[in-house]
């Protein structure tokens, strides 16, 4: 089955495998949990926000989370620091 994978805010985007575009639809095995498929991807180890379908996946819900043909996860490193306030873009939603 094949997923969608967009990854943003990464330097190292082009290691990733996704090209400079960091985006790219990916082959991977029926039953693959999100956090199996992200453990594989050579992003660093600081719980990135990740989104499945527009829809955050916690970091305690990732390893029940199967994904599914044409699933659309999307991949950014956490933000920190100050007051800073932000509007998401729409395909962010927060459950």
């Amino acid at each position: 089955m094949k997923v969608f994978v967009r990854v943003l805010g990464f330097s190292n985007i082009d290691t990733i495998g996704l090209g400079p575009t960091g985006e790219s639809y990916i082959q991977i095995p029926i039953g693959t949990s999100l956090s199996e498929f992200i453990a594989q991807l050579p992003i660093p180890n600081s719980s990135p926000a990740i989104l499945v379908n527009g829809s955050t996946i916690p970091p305690e819900k990732r390893a029940s989370r199967l994904l599914l043909d044409k699933d659309e996860i999307t991949i950014f490193p956490a933000l920190k620091g100050g007051n800073l306030f932000f509007k998401l873009p729409k395909i962010c939603s927060i459950d």
